[in-house]
């Protein structure tokens, strides 16, 4: 299944491109059958292109607005597809998914972009930065089936550790309540 998001903002312009032919017909070829789609304060409601000749079966899909969380959504899914915010894009890798991410250059300034390429550069993820070449990305990349670099876990003890040095309140052992 793949997963598109555009989180708590609008990105219409991806939901139109993820509801072509040319969208449904480059994901039935890389081996895909369904799609659920996120599509938050969008004006576009995704749909299905009509069935054709050269399309003789969209993928099933399923959308909605919002949800209280998208985990399920994340676990569920084959790749995920979604927005170049860091909220999105971190929730992915932490589920060790695989991601096509489009840079949303409707947004103010490039910060996106950035963090998008800084991924790719390390092999986290690949990125586009219009909402057009996303079939073709499906087309053209390997990544989708080789292997790909899993972002590292979180590791939380030097901010921990700060927090206590400016706090001045000591670690507390686990379990040293008597009751």
């Amino acid at each position: 299944m793949i997963f598109v998001t555009v989180g708590t903002t609008s990105f219409d312009k991806l939901v139109e491109e993820v509801s072509t032919e040319k969208f449904h017909k480059a994901a039935r070829e890389a081996g895909y059958s369904s799609i659920r789609i996120q599509f938050g304060r969008g004006t576009v409601k995704p749909s299905a292109p009509p069935k054709s000749g050269s399309l003789p079966s969209p993928l099933a899909l399923q959308s909605y607005r919002f949800k209280p969380t998208l985990e399920e959504d994340t676990e569920a899914a084959s790749l995920i597809i979604c927005h170049a915010g860091a909220g999105s894009i971190l929730e992915g890798l932490r589920k060790l998914k695989r991601m096509l991410v489009v840079v949303n250059d409707e947004l103010m300034d490039n910060h996106q972009e950035e963090l998008a390429s800084a991924l790719e550069g390390k092999g986290h993820l690949t990125y586009v930065s219009q909402p057009q070449q996303v079939a073709q990305q499906l087309k053209e990349v390997p990544m989708f089936r080789a292997p790909f670099r899993p972002y590292p876990p979180a590791d939380l003890s030097p901010f921990y550790e700060r927090v206590v040095d400016l706090t001045a309140v000591p670690a507390r052992a686990e379990n040293t309540n008597p009751h």
